[in-house]
């Protein structure tokens, strides 16, 4: 018997969609070919603008559930890098590359003070 599951996750960004995808194309990649030892599951990543598609295909259903675990997983950290990023980007606010350089040399002050 053969199982096959699709998932189909939709970013808020077109650019989140493309980063996840990049991150995660190489780990679909090595999961997609048969090692020395054929596979019991075989997964495909693909990216359709605001949307990664994950296919999952297994002839053992515990080995497709683990693998969709394991997959759910990556993309949920995927996900939540690309929101830490943003969250610091807009904290940082829209300073100049010359403001947070002095940023970074008054944090280093402060710490060599703290030292002595």
């Amino acid at each position: 018997m053969r199982f096959q599951l699709d998932f189909e996750m939709e970013t808020e960004h077109r650019s989140d969609a493309e980063i996840m995808f990049s991150a995660l194309k190489p780990e679909a990649e090595d999961e997609a070919m048969p090692s020395g030892e054929e596979r019991r599951y075989a997964v495909e990543l693909s990216q359709e603008a605001k949307k990664l598609v994950l296919s999952i295909v297994s002839e053992d259903l515990t080995r497709l559930r683990a693998t969709m675990n394991s997959w759910l997983r990556l993309l949920k950290v995927a996900s939540e890098m690309i929101e830490l990023s943003r969250k610091q980007v807009q904290s940082r606010g829209n300073g100049s590359l010359k403001d947070r350089k002095t940023e970074m040399k008054e944090n280093k002050k402060e710490r060599k003070e703290r030292k002595r």
